[in-house]
């Protein structure tokens, strides 16, 4: 086994005491004595400071044309968190473990370090947002299945898998070596990818260096999102859609009053035309 190194993060909007509390209760009752986190408090999208600092450091107008969609300020905020996590991290530990606060622990999360030791991938997503239980989307396992002969931790599969799919950033480990790449990455180009879009992050370092980093799922997962929190992105997403439906219908009735405007113009035209013509 490799002899490695671990830093464990939280990230965690500094409002957001009472998610902070119960995720080191959730820690504190596993039995895992070399993974300790702490807290990095993530950037507010809300905070006129931080906003500044998403305008300068993320391209919203290239996300727009990755995504074909408006991507939110508290999703640039949620990338740009995890750049700092791994520009703080990079100089640290063998082994990056990232965790949001509305995390739920499987009680197998201690295995994760035995995993880590035995595994060469550079990422390792032991975690999955908006899934229903700890053996993941049906949907997805079905659309993304493992590769054919994954490793096997005891009843745990760890592998590549068929095709990509943002599974969120709830929990997942990364190393060094990927870590200097991303960082060399950011420090030539805006962020504009969101922060689950692993795919995206290893396209662009294979492109800039040559390198691709590799990844892999674990099953059944280690971490999934605590579905009784509300997530933050979520009602940020569903307002900003919200927004852009009121545009929509805001630019429909202008257009609309501006149609009747012109109609009411052309008839008054029309019957001013057939007036001269009577009078002749």
């Amino acid at each position: 086994m490799k002899n490695i190194q671990y830093k464990g993060f939280v990230l965690s909007l500094q409002k957001d005491e009472l998610r902070r509390k119960n995720f080191y209760q959730q820690v504190s009752s596993l039995d895992s004595n070399h993974i300790q986190f702490e807290t990095f408090y993530a950037i507010d999208a809300k905070k006129d400071e931080d906003k500044a600092y998403i305008d300068e450091h993320f391209d919203f107008a290239k996300a727009k044309k990755l995504y074909g969609r408006d991507v939110s300020y508290g999703e640039a905020a949620c990338s740009l968190s995890h750049i700092k996590i791994y520009e703080q991290a990079l100089s640290q530990q063998s082994y990056l473990i990232v965790c949001e606060d509305d995390a739920k622990f499987n009680k197998d999360f201690p295995k994760l370090e035995r995993i880590l030791k035995q595994s060469d991938f550079d990422i390792i997503i032991f975690g999955e947002s908006k899934a229903p239980s700890f053996k993941g989307s049906r949907k997805y396992r079905l659309a993304y299945p493992l590769q054919f002969k994954p490793y096997r931790f005891e009843n745990y599969k760890l592998g590549c898998i068929y095709g990509f799919y943002t599974p969120g950033t709830v929990g997942y480990a990364i190393n060094v070596n990927a870590l200097k790449y991303i960082i060399q990455l950011v420090q030539k180009t805006k962020v504009y990818w969101l922060a689950d879009d692993f795919q995206e992050i290893i396209n662009q370092v294979n492109d800039e260096y040559n390198y691709k980093i590799s990844i892999a799922h674990l099953f059944p997962r280690l971490v999934i999102e605590d579905l009784s929190i509300q997530s933050h992105l979520e009602t940020e997403r569903v307002q900003l859609q919200k927004q852009i439906a009121n545009n929509n219908l805001s630019l429909f009735a202008y257009l609309k009053h501006n149609i009747s405007l012109l109609k009411a113009y052309l008839k008054k035209r029309h019957i001013a035309y057939n007036d001269a013509r009577k009078t002749k």
